[in-house]
């Protein structure tokens, strides 16, 4: 049975990330109109001592107000137009049917983008249990939990052409399809269980940290095998017997 998908909390995460960025943008934005309202305020009076035309002063003084706006403006709504990195994810651009970090971020017009969670994230579990095959009575079936990861994510997007145009427009989510994923751990994982249930039989001790090295050792290796067309790789947790 599948559990856990992080996913749901990316999507969390790369918005806080975002709203962090947005607010520092902001704040940055905001300079230049606090200077010059700061220099209005001591220049504006010296100004008009000068014998300068009135029209002119006008003319001056909403050239400059008419820049604090834009400047404002331009912070405080750059989240429309400008697609923030997805840290501790990627944000990637297509460009020349490649995908191209965009480790700070990028404008959205005429790009098409993609996020990615982080290669380290836990992109879905399947826990999975087997009965060796043995003459020994004494051998009890064993539990493990598969765990997939996406570490190259160009691979893993192009081993499936409908898997880069699934990506776009995922948003906050990362452009991979959980389900997708788990049922392909699933898969391998019941293959697993019968090409290597013999072997498994070993396996009887899981206080034994030898044991449990080989273990993840047999079971890891062969999956990351079956997987490597896929670009996924996953991680085994210790058995136990019940």
């Amino acid at each position: 049975m599948a559990d856990h998908c992080p996913l749901s909390t990316l999507r969390g995460e790369s918005a806080m990330t975002a709203l962090l960025l947005w607010l520092l943008t902001a704040v940055i934005a905001s300079v230049p109109v606090f200077t010059l309202a700061w220099i209005s305020k001591k220049i504006d009076p010296l100004l008009q001592t000068w014998r300068f035309d009135k029209r002119l002063l006008t003319a001056a003084q909403v050239l400059r107000w008419t820049l604090c706006l834009v400047v404002a403006t331009m912070g405080v709504f750059l989240p429309l137009y400008y697609e923030y990195p997805d840290w501790p994810g990627k944000l990637y651009a297509i460009e020349d049917g490649r995908l191209v970090e965009q480790p700070w971020g990028t404008f959205e017009y005429g790009k098409t983008l993609v996020r990615m969670p982080s290669p380290d994230a836990e992109i879905a579990k399947h826990r999975t249990s087997v009965s060796p095959i043995t003459t020994n009575p004494k051998v009890r079936r064993i539990s493990y939990q598969i765990t997939a990861y996406v570490t190259d994510h160009e691979r893993y997007l192009r081993a499936k052409p409908e898997r880069l145009n699934a990506a776009v427009g995922y948003g906050f989510a990362g452009g991979i399809n959980k389900d997708e994923l788990r049922k392909l751990i699933e898969y391998w994982a019941y293959e697993l269980n019968d090409a290597k249930s013999a072997e498994f039989a070993e396996f009887y001790n899981p206080l034994s940290d030898a044991q449990q090295k080989k273990f993840r050792s047999l079971a890891q290796d062969w999956l990351n095998k079956q997987l490597a067309p896929e670009a996924a790789t996953v991680g085994i947790s210790e058995f136990t017997v019940q």
